[in-house]
């Protein structure tokens, strides 16, 4: 009688464990949204790292501008948004928290003389058409300032820069603008033959990276999620 009950006890406690897994599982996934250029380099490490870390929701992710990413958290389709942390236009309501850096690269021409350096500075660039992400909404602005900002330390912002409205376009520009522009080294994985990815002389400039969320709609999983991003780039000194 008294293994029979026990055995009533056993069968309902899985069951309760299989209904927990069952509410756990059913709970929609942690929506992210990302531009494809940092995909590979530091959103799906990144998913990897927290699968390995017993993160216990799913993770759907999805490509967008930076901009439309900061727009998505703040009418609640997206969590999180993963960017630099130099938005141009950002709800009251969305906050941001850095977590890495990424160091900042020129990608010149490969015609260009200066593609043959092992590392440029603001001065050599000076006179060489300069190419940046650029729209009418002014959603790529302050993230311009930020890769300008050595030039204008140093005096000597490019004479000739012309914008583009997408990365997709940014290489066609470059070859016929026979140019150079400013991005994070992921965007250097443009994997064009005739672009070349030179670093810059010490010091090097930096984009800051974050995560945006909702400050008034903040979920444990969303805390977690970031925390855990925290020790990633930890774990990979970014």
């Amino acid at each position: 009688m008294a293994v029979k009950y026990f055995r009533q006890m056993d069968d309902c406690y899985k069951s309760a464990l299989e209904a927990i897994d069952a509410i756990r599982f059913a709970r929609p996934p942690l929506r992210l949204s990302c531009p494809d250029y940092w995909l590979d380099s530091y959103i799906e490490p990144l998913v990897l790292f927290a699968g390995q870390q017993a993160f216990d929701s799913g993770i759907q992710l999805e490509s967008n501008s930076p901009q439309r990413g900061i727009e998505l958290v703040g009418s609640g389709e997206c969590d999180l948004a993963f960017g630099a942390a130099v938005p141009t236009h950002v709800d009251r309501r969305i906050a941001m928290r850095p977590f890495a850096h990424e160091q900042v690269v020129a990608i010149i021409w490969k015609g260009s003389e200066l593609a043959c350096r092992g590392a440029v500075t603001p001065e050599v660039l000076k006179e060489v058409p300069l190419v940046l992400l650029g729209n009418k909404e002014r959603d790529y602005e302050r993230m311009n300032s930020a890769l300008l900002a050595p030039f204008v330390a140093a005096g000597c912002v490019p004479e000739e820069i012309t914008y583009v409205g997408q990365v997709e376009t940014l290489a066609m520009a470059l070859l016929e603008r026979r140019g150079f522009t400013l991005a994070p080294q992921s965007v250097g994985r443009l994997h064009r033959d005739y672009l070349v990815v030179v670093p810059f002389a010490e010091p090097e400039p930096q984009l800051p990276l974050c995560l945006y969320y909702r400050a008034d709609n903040l979920s444990e999983r969303v805390v977690k999620f970031m925390e855990l991003a925290e020790h990633f780039a930890d774990s990979r000194r970014l």
